[in-house]
């Protein structure tokens, strides 16, 4: 068995790898993952903005969370026409 699908990791149509159990038959695109980092991204900045007072970085932060969730559905919308042309 490769050390990929051992760990519950396999390769999907992007080339970008997901967890199989979260997942199931769902591929995780580029976008997907894209808007995950921008969206974690966005918390850390958002919080260092509070910790340190900086109003600047908070609304930084705030606006890459919102860009994290946009990529994210752009991920869900490319994931959802890639179903639909599969299917028969």
């Amino acid at each position: 068995m490769a050390p990929l699908a051992a760990a519950g990791l396999d390769r999907k149509h992007s080339g970008t790898m997901c967890a199989s159990p979260g997942w199931g038959d769902r591929a995780m695109t580029d976008q997907h993952v894209k808007g995950i980092l921008s969206t974690t991204r966005g918390k850390v900045e958002e919080g260092l903005g509070k910790l340190s007072g900086n109003k600047l970085e908070q609304v930084r932060g705030k606006a890459r969370q919102v860009q994290g969730h946009a990529q994210k559905g752009l991920g869900d919308v490319q994931d959802a026409a890639r179903q639909t042309k599969t299917r028969p």
